[in-house]
């Protein structure tokens, strides 16, 4: 019995995306065994067909045999997994806050599997006081030595995932701070997002004149 995978509905053309013919002997009772795993990793429509090749040559009495083409179809539906990153405002005084929130997406009909989201945040020069943290928990995601990293086992089609980093700021944290943030799968490639913000500084002065130099005495 051998086993072929086609990318056609009249099984005339053989898929190369996985490539698949596999032969197996029947069992002593007539039964077939299985094939061994097959791994689709790319989108589309696969017919499976099996052939018989009989055994009158050998005496028997069973002709060979195809199944129809389209007896057994396998649909594999594609992830297509998206990022994208917003900071909380463009531009902040000193002592103001700043955050990024990053978004994963998965807009295809399959699940992403694999899906693991890494942001290297931006700290500034030394002694900048900025330090980042998770504004509110997201499982799956924490900040290590300034690395923010997010792991999802999978992530079904229309699912996403967020979260929402800040960092305080003082006035020796002047200058943009640029971010981006990248994410990988095991079935749909990669992205990445990217968005920046700015602490401005105030720079303060101040003089001080007297009214007039010298003034008669008596005068204010």
């Amino acid at each position: 019995m051998t086993y072929q995978v086609f990318s056609n509905n009249t099984c005339t053309t053989p898929s190369t995306t996985p490539s698949v013919s596999q032969t197996v002997t029947l069992n002593a009772d007539g039964s077939v065994p299985s094939t061994s795993a097959v791994s689709f990793t790319t989108p589309g429509t696969y017919y499976w067909q099996a052939s018989y090749s009989g055994d009158d040559a050998l005496g028997g009495k069973n002709l060979p045999a195809v199944s129809p083409c389209t007896a057994e179809v396998l649909t594999v539906l594609a992830a297509n997994i998206t990022i994208a990153k917003t900071a909380d405002a463009a531009s902040v005084s000193a002592g103001t806050p700043i955050g990024f929130t990053v978004t994963v997406t998965n807009t295809g009909a399959g699940t992403a599997t694999g899906v693991s989201m890494t942001d290297v945040l931006p700290v500034g020069a030394p002694g900048s006081g900025i330090s980042w943290s998770i504004t509110t928990p997201v499982p799956g995601c924490s900040i290590t030595s300034n690395v923010l990293t997010c792991t999802e086992t999978s992530l079904a089609a229309g699912a996403s995932f967020s979260v929402h980093i800040s960092s305080p700021t003082t006035a020796t944290s002047c200058g943009t701070y640029n971010n981006s943030a990248h994410v990988t799968t095991t079935n749909d490639g990669s992205g990445t997002a990217t968005a920046s913000t700015a602490v401005n500084c105030a720079n303060i002065g101040i003089t001080k004149t007297a009214d007039a130099s010298p003034v008669n005495d008596g005068s204010p």
